[in-house]
């Protein structure tokens, strides 16, 4: 009985037991742990990887020093895996089964050789990289569709976005990492524009709020082709309400691209367009008809204008790790009847035709998974011909017309420039490294016979009347003679290096250094320090930032451009003479012209231009403070206040100018001295509020409102002071302060496929100065400003909507400052429409490797192809213009 009595019991203790540890089987704990390497068997730190199970959960990790990562808590069952970091490939495993217990995978990424550029989808998160600053503007896809199709226009509407902060010498443009020295390419041609990013970058010499970076469109892994004509008429327009007529007018545009694979490793685009443009020139002057009567000329002149451009580009991955591309684009242009319009007659016009070459190679290396070594280089060929139909001397008659021939005779210029950079790329945990250098030189040969049959000036129509009447002369002759050929070989040569150093997650701290060298100058030591930070003040680990603060200062140098070295080359006294006749005697013999040679022999005053021995580069302190904020409906605001100080700016000095109230030149009257010398200053300020709007895939909008002050003694080299010996007036508004600026691009996709594209930009009147047209104080420049007028009285004052002005100043009277007009304000509206029609399969882009440089750095174009298409991804990484001419 008492065996009967305890079975049962020892049943139940076995089953409890055996309850039990199927219990603590089943809970037994579930993990997921593994190590990043690449390719060649190196960790991988800080690596990003992802697991998402079953259920949706997800868990991130980053890999550690020794690349491991270990997930300690995971469902069973099957999950999605991925690791990826920047400079590699994202790989992904989908389905993994894990088991209770300890689990394993390892993963080995793969080197990415891909453009680096940024995509409007990454600006629009903050972060706090200085490549990501909301200052910039990125245009790329169909946003391209609101921008002109013409390159002159483009180029225009380029520099309204990007804004006043360039300084006097507006914009710099890069294409494909060179410098644009002859323009922008063929629009077709363009697969994306950056504006304004990473503005103190050591990698760029000038101000990088300036800056515009173009990126051409590669090969495709399959073939693709587009053309497009446009066609215009007169009969579509209205007259012009300054002429009297409509002459017949025609524009027509046919353009056609090709691009596609040439071998599994290679591929290529071509382009080719033709325009043909009449435009039309309005000649709006007063002249005098046989009865030496003041008669108005009010007329519409075709000038017509022939642009031919090609290109082909060709892009080879020469193995995975090494790319190559090269890029050719012939660009021409014929332009009839130029130099017509406004005040100046039909007698004025010439022909001209240039034709530019250029040619572009760069090589990108990988030389290991966090370091890129991109080599550049680009040779341009530049040729211009100008001639004049009217050889005969050339009369200006100052606010009445020009008339007479162009007096540029046979003009023929050659350039020819290269550029050679290599830049290194190297990526760390928490540095971004980019230095390198860049080398540029150019040798210009210029054959100009300008003014070789004088031109007489007149200071006002009645003059000119009267000394067609033979009862006055001209004001002054201004004529040339001797060897119209001067040249000119200089080079430059820039080293950098950049340190993105990411302190923490909230905080970005960049700082560079740049040394700038150039030939033709005295000054040695041009160090260029930059400093810049990014930091969130409320950072959110499990979120993007909401806010970011961004600041920086740094200097920024410009090149002494070749022209002023070629004028001072030419205008020396030897190589070719040019003569400022005040002698009333010489004056007499109007129209003829006395020749050079009887200048010379009576001693006539000669002018000389010269460059000063401390002549150095320009350079600027730029720095700047903004707050960028994420608001709701993907939408970012950024507000930024902008101070530059401009120093040793060019200007032009009449060295010996008469001596006031003597009237003595202290170098003697044989000739005037014009110095080039760098002691202007210039100072901006400029407030700024940028937006972008981005409520969903199909609209997109980007507007710019900015308020600016600036002020200075000088708008460049040929800026001439009113009094050679007294500059205090001078400092006044520049030429460019502009008060009010507003941009505005957007794109907008509608349910039918049919896409609209606004670009709106509007700015208040820019400045300009007022003068009286005389040379009271005898320095044969034609600069004297008026007074403001204290006795309405004097017959010398007059009266305007502007103000009231004395033409001819008493003694301590306050001469008016310079730039004090204001002109018109500018408005215009450009929309675009476009209908998209699909047929057949569409084919997707061919993957391009990204290096394992930083996101954002960088100017590569360069793709390869690659033999398996990568996972779609978003990645942040990154004519005659001259910036020496």
């Amino acid at each position: 009985m008492n065996i009967k009595l305890r079975t049962p019991a020892c049943l139940k203790v076995l089953v409890l037991l055996l309850l039990c540890s199927l219990t603590i089987l089943a809970q037994r704990p579930t993990s997921l742990r593994g190590q990043v390497t690449d390719q060649f068997g190196a960790v991988v730190v800080g690596a990003t990887v992802t697991v998402t199970d079953s259920q949706g959960k997800q868990q991130t990790i980053q890999t550690d020093s020794n690349g491991a990562y270990h997930f300690d808590i995971v469902g069973a069952g099957a999950c999605n895996l991925s690791a990826q970091q920047k400079g590699f490939a994202l790989q992904t495993v989908s389905g993994l089964n894990v088991s209770p217990g300890v689990n394993t995978r390892n993963f080995q990424l793969t080197v990415a050789i891909e453009e680096q550029r940024v995509t409007i989808d990454d600006l629009r998160a903050l972060s706090t990289d200085p490549n990501s600053n909301k200052t910039a503007r990125v245009i790329s896809g169909k946003d391209l569709n609101a921008l002109s199709d013409d390159p002159n226009e483009l180029a225009a509407e380029l520099d309204a976005l990007a804004g006043p902060a360039a300084g006097p010498s507006g914009t710099q443009v890069f294409v494909d990492g060179f410098t644009a020295s002859n323009g922008i390419p063929d629009k077709q041609t363009i697969r994306e524009i950056i504006i304004n990013q990473n503005p103190f970058a050591a990698e760029f010499e000038r101000i990088g709020f300036g800056t515009i970076q173009i990126f051409t469109k590669p090969g495709t892994g399959k073939f693709h082709g587009g053309t497009a004509l446009t066609f215009s008429d007169a009969i579509f327009n209205s007259r012009n309400p300054f002429a009297d007529n409509r002459p017949p007018y025609q524009r027509h545009t046919i353009e056609g691209n090709l691009s596609g694979p040439i071998s599994k490793r290679a591929s290529f685009f071509f382009n080719i367009s033709r325009r043909n443009i009449d435009d039309a020139a309005v000649i709006n002057a007063t002249t005098l008809d046989a009865a030496l009567n003041p008669v108005t000329a009010s007329e519409a002149v075709i000038t017509p204008k022939r642009f031919w451009n090609l290109g082909p580009r060709l892009d080879l991955a020469l193995n995975k790790n090494n790319t190559f591309s090269f890029r050719y684009n012939l660009a021409t242009q014929d332009l009839m009847k130029q130099g017509v319009g406004g005040f100046a007659l039909s007698s004025r016009a010439f022909d001209y035709s240039d034709r530019l070459h250029i040619l572009q190679a760069i090589d990108m290396a990988i030389i290991n998974p966090r370091t890129v070594n991109e080599f550049g280089f680009q040779y341009i060929w530049y040729y211009i011909k100008q001639k004049a139909a009217d050889a005969s001397s050339a009369l200006i008659v100052n606010y009445a017309f020009t008339g007479g021939g162009s007096q540029i005779g046979s003009y023929s210029f050659k350039r020819h420039e290269g550029e050679l950079r290599d830049y290194v790329s190297i990526t760390t945990r928490a540095h971004t490294l980019k230095f390198g250098g860049r080398l540029r030189w150019a040798h210009i040969a210029d054959t100009a016979p300008n003014n070789f049959g004088g031109t007489f000036i007149f200071t006002s129509l009645d003059r000119y009347r009267r000394a067609l009447q033979h009862t006055a002369t001209p004001d002054q002759l201004i004529i040339a003679g001797g060897n119209p050929f001067a040249e000119v070989k200089q080079w430059d040569i820039g080293p950098f290096f950049q340190d993105d150093w990411k302190m923490r997650p909230d905080f970005t701290l960049s700082f560079g250094l740049r040394y700038q060298y150039q030939t033709q100058l005295n000054s040695k030591l041009m160090f260029a320090p930059r400093l810049s930070f990014a930091w969130t003040p409320w950072l959110n680990p499990k979120g993007q930032p909401k806010t970011v603060i961004r600041g920086g200062s740094g200097i920024f140098y410009d090149l002494i451009r070749t022209s002023v070295t070629l004028q001072a080359n030419r205008y020396n006294g030897q190589t070719e003479q040019q003569y400022i006749v005040t002698d009333p005697a010489l004056l007499a013999l109007f129209p003829q012209v006395p020749s050079t040679a009887t200048l010379t022999a009576l001693s006539q005053p000669q002018t000389i231009w010269r460059k000063v021995s401390d002549l150095t580069e320009p350079y600027y302190i730029q720095s700047s403070i903004s707050v960028e904020r994420s608001l709701p409906h993907n939408t970012t605001l950024s507000v930024s206040y902008l101070d530059t100080r401009g120093l040793h700016q060019l200007r032009s000095l009449n060295l010996n100018a008469p001596a006031p109230g003597t009237g003595v030149r202290p170098f003697g009257n044989g000739l005037n001295i014009y110095d080039f010398e760098t002691t202007g200053t210039y100072r901006q300020h400029l407030l700024v509020f940028n937006t972008q709007l981005r409520p969903n895939k199909k609209i997109n909008v980007n507007a710019n409102y900015t308020f600016g002050k600036a002020s200075g003694d000088t708008d460049g080299p040929g800026t001439f002071p009113a009094n050679s010996y007294d500059l205090r007036d001078e400092f006044g508004r520049m030429s460019f302060d502009v008060r009010h600026r507003f941009t505005l691009t957007g794109s907008f996709d509608t349910r039918w496929g049919i896409g609209f594209f606004p670009l709106i930009i509007a700015s208040s009147g820019a400045p300009f100065n007022i003068i009286t047209g005389l040379d009271r104080n005898g320095d044969t420049l034609f600069l004297d400003r008026p007074a403001f007028a204290t006795d309405l009285t004097r017959s010398s004052v007059r009266r305007t909507t502007l103000g009231n002005f004395d033409l001819l100043p008493l003694p301590g009277a306050q001469i008016i400052p310079r730039n004090l007009g204001d002109g018109p304000g500018y408005f215009s509206v450009n929309f675009r429409i476009a209908k998209t029609f699909g047929f057949g399969s569409v084919a997707a882009p061919p993957a391009r490797a990204q290096g394992p440089g930083p996101a954002g750095k960088g100017t590569s174009s360069q793709p390869a192809l690659r033999a398996r298409r990568l996972r779609p991804r978003r990645k942040q990484a990154d004519r005659k213009t001259d910036p020496t001419s």
